[in-house]
């Protein structure tokens, strides 16, 4: 036998070491799926995958049946827990597949699933798990030449529609504006790019400049322009900003658990392109005094002070930029914790 007829069965013997001919089980399997019984689809794959010697195109075809399961289920309950470990399931299966058909099927299928997710009447946490999957279906498709990108979109569009707009109805019954800005918040967490929600809530921000806002994203892994309510909570009780510069009243209240040194020269402002620039002037103030029990006020030495847990301190400050320069935050950050307050423009 010639040596290249020989690599060539090797190669044969090896293929069908790793992925035999389809057995019996998974021959139903495929027949079930095909029919649409696809409970007994994944019930005939499952078998055939605990008894081992499947396939090439095995987990491509039982990620089909989990993946349309999983969006019959949804229709009927977009909360369901079954929903979810049969996404995963799928999930695990086309990180490995090179079948474009599925990963089409899929990213699509989660984007859809996700968009009910996000309008259904289920609370906060399916708002945010509706458009967590929604964001996943994105990530694959990047990764996957922007396949089923346009359907992924739709659906994105579906959703941020409906919720945004139910969130800016119900914030109209809000008196309190500090209240309203925190509903606007649950909704820029999930659409920071909505149109309309950025111009209501620049709005309420310029409003609310002089109130303390203690923010918690509670079920929000990377919650981008929230603070977490363990840091340092600002207020503006006055503020004039010009085009090239903004000086006033800057208040800091220590929310951190801890008494801090702080060191009100690293103040920055920065601006909605991420530019910065750092506080200047002589940063003149006071923070409330190191007994607790007395309501005395320390000045500032050199823009240093005492600020202790749960207490304040305010500082006059300056800042200077070039035109153009669009004020989107200020930023007073140190080891035990962070403060940030948006101003509206």
């Amino acid at each position: 036998m010639k040596k290249s007829k020989k690599i060539l069965l090797v190669s044969v013997v090896a293929s069908l070491f790793f992925f035999g001919c389809k057995s019996k089980v998974e021959s139903l399997g495929d027949e079930h799926l095909a029919a649409g019984r696809l409970q007994n689809a994944i019930a005939m794959y499952t078998k055939a995958d605990q008894k081992g010697g499947v396939s090439e195109g095995f987990y491509d075809n039982f990620g089909r049946a989990y993946l349309r399961q999983a969006a019959f289920l949804a229709k009927k309950d977009p909360m369901s827990n079954v929903v979810a470990g049969y996404l995963e399931q799928v999930d695990k299966m086309v990180e490995k597949s090179k079948d474009q058909a599925l990963i089409e099927e899929f990213v699509t299928t989660l984007a859809a699933i996700g968009a009910g997710q996000a309008n259904a009447d289920g609370g906060y946490e399916f708002v945010l798990q509706g458009f967590q999957n929604l964001k996943h279906a994105e990530e694959v498709s990047a990764k996957n030449g922007k396949v089923g990108a346009a359907k992924i979109q739709s659906s994105r569009d579906e959703a941020e529609k409906k919720y945004v707009g139910n969130v800016l109805k119900n914030a109209l019954n809000v008196d309190n504006l500090v209240a309203r800005e925190y509903e606007y918040l649950s909704a820029e967490v999930v659409a920071p790019n909505n149109a309309e929600l950025k111009a209501v809530l620049n709005d309420v921000r310029k409003k609310n400049r002089g109130d303390f806002l203690i923010f918690e994203a509670a079920g929000v892994e990377t919650p981008s322009r929230w603070v977490n309510k363990y840091g340092y909570v600002l207020a503006f009780p006055s503020l004039s900003i010009t085009s090239t510069g903004a000086k006033g009243e800057l208040q800091m209240w220590n929310s951190s658990g801890n008494n801090s040194d702080i060191d009100t020269k690293t103040i920055k402002i920065v601006s909605t392109d991420g530019k910065e620039s750092i506080v200047k002037g002589g940063l003149s103030g006071w923070c409330t005094g190191v007994d607790p029990m007395k309501p005395t006020k320390e000045k500032l030495k050199n823009g240093s002070g005492k600020l202790l847990d749960e207490g304040t301190c305010s500082v006059n400050v300056e800042f200077s930029f070039d035109s153009g320069f669009v004020p989107d935050y200020i930023e007073y950050k140190d080891g035990f914790g962070l403060g940030r307050k948006f101003l509206g423009q």
